[in-house]
């Protein structure tokens, strides 16, 4: 009797998967075929590929065609690859699309549940308003002489380990470890003096890769009705205590700045888990997101030394107008330097896929002439991918799209503003792209301006994704040298 019920339910557990497999099928849509219970993404349940590189994949199999239908473990998602139906969906047709696909529960995840990348509906729109200013361009150029004073320890860190075999997954994690401490919290960072420094280990907590943290992740995407904890109760705990400490002592002392901390703190009626909440976004976003960029960059430079010589040069003849001040002003004149900037985010962007989630019926269709004509109807619920990584190296957009090459972002234009989209686009595009890009600008200015980046043999070949990481980052670090120039 037990042997027929379990028979029988392995069964109709078959029979739901294989009538659910034909989902897309069925509407006309085409896709790779997927395995039962893992869907599409067999690869990265096993951790043999991140979920960006399983999406750039499929988007490389399907070059004719405007969308791609898949399987996410048994739920359908829909890849889009034709860049005017991605206009539509993140711009034109925002309203049918508002929210990320991703799900954290607040009464488990405090903080993180109320960072605007997992806000839903209104509530998103009040908390990005609320936030907007402390990201406004005048409120981030304040936040300038925080970066610049971390940019030289930066380099005095470089100048005392010269020659030596140095992660620049660490160097980078210091750097905007240290921007954040300052610019947020107006505390000393101190992580190049002390490799065991308070605030660095308190923001290592969240983004320390290892098998159980990746699964956490893996579930709110995956299967989010199963609720679980993804941030550390150590961060949470430790991020209210330090905003305590720091609202206290400013009460008592009538201290007031010009800082990120004083514009959150006078938010109306803000609690202390709220104040707390938004500062831990700015670590988040300010620390871990940056650092995967510059880390990546840094090594696309040290990869490529004519590439780095010419910005070297470039550095060195602007400073020389500014009797060899750095400042951001002068770093708007650096043409060459964001244009590796942007080079290395098309590359390796850090979210490599931007995902959204249908909130009401919709029709998508094909739009560019090239592509195979398809129409399907989307229901609520479903969620779209949008494949930067995929996006980003194809040939069609980006001609040689795995070399390094930065002139091809010297010619100002929006040509490729749905197909290149490193901090995405539309209402949600990033809040904090205009602070990691200034975070970028001065410490590659600083360092370049007076060292010589190259790879170190430590460097594994060649580099791979970690697939334990949320963000792209390099598999066994991302290894190199540095050498003073006289």
């Amino acid at each position: 009797m037990l042997l027929i019920l379990v028979v029988s339910i392995l069964f109709l557990f078959l029979f739901y998967f294989i009538r659910k497999s034909k989902y897309w099928e069925s509407r006309g849509v085409p896709g790779p075929k997927p395995l039962p219970i893992l869907g599409n993404i067999g690869a990265n349940l096993i951790g043999k590929k991140s979920t960006y590189e399983i999406s750039a994949d499929i988007y490389k199999q399907y070059p004719n065609d405007p969308f791609v239908g898949i399987f996410r473990m048994g739920t359908p998602s829909l890849i889009i690859r034709d860049p005017e139906i991605i206009k539509n969906v993140l711009v034109k047709d925002f309203s049918h699309f508002v929210n990320n696909d991703i799900y954290v529960d607040k009464k488990l995840d405090p903080l993180l549940g109320m960072n605007p990348f997992v806000l839903n509906d209104d509530e998103w729109k009040k908390t990005r308003q609320l936030l907007s200013p402390g990201f406004a361009p005048a409120k981030i150029k304040t936040l300038f002489p925080y970066m610049e004073k971390v940019a030289k320890n930066f380099a005095k860190y470089l100048k005392t380990h010269e020659g030596e075999a140095l992660n620049l997954k660490d160097l980078c994690g210091r750097y905007t470890c240290d921007t954040v401490a300052l610019s947020a919290f107006a505390l000393e960072g101190n992580s190049f003096e002390d490799p065991n420094a308070q605030f660095l280990q308190i923001v290592r907590t969240f983004v320390t890769p290892g098998t159980w943290q990746a699964f956490k992740f893996a579930i709110s995407f995956y299967v989010p009705y199963f609720k679980m904890k993804l941030m550390p109760k150590c961060f949470d705990d430790a991020v209210i205590n330090i905003t305590k400490e720091i609202l206290k002592y400013r009460k008592e002392n009538n201290v007031k700045r010009n800082d990120y901390f004083e514009a959150i703190s006078q938010i109306p009626s803000g609690s202390l888990v709220e104040i707390a909440a938004h500062l831990s976004g700015f670590i988040v976003d300010g620390y871990e997101t940056s650092s995967s960029a510059l880390t990546f960059i840094f090594y696309e430079l040290a990869k490529n030394p004519k590439c780095q010589q010419k910005l070297r040069e470039e550095i060195n003849t602007v400073l020389e107008k500014n009797k060899g001040e750095l400042s951001v002003e002068i770093l708007k004149d650096m043409t060459y330097l964001e244009a590796c900037i942007n080079e290395g985010l098309r590359l390796h962007p850090p979210l490599a896929q931007l995902t959204r989630t249908c909130n009401k019926s919709y029709t998508v269709s094909t739009i560019s002439p090239e592509l195979n004509k398809l129409s399907v109807t989307l229901e609520p619920g479903l969620s779209l991918i949008f494949p930067l990584l995929g996006l980003h190296m194809d040939p069609k957009y980006f001609p040689s799209p795995e070399e390094f090459i930065p002139e091809r972002f010297l010619d100002k234009n929006d040509a490729n503003k749905y197909v290149y989209m490193p901090f995405g686009t539309g209402l949600r595009t990033c809040l904090g792209s205009r602070l990691a890009l200034l975070q970028s600008k001065v410490a590659l200015a600083t360092i370049f301006k007076d060292f010589e980046i190259s790879l170190d043999e430590k460097l594994k070949k060649p580099m791979k994704y970690d697939t334990m990481y949320f963000l792209l980052n390099p598999k066994g670090g991302a290894w190199i040298n540095s050498r003073k120039i006289s």
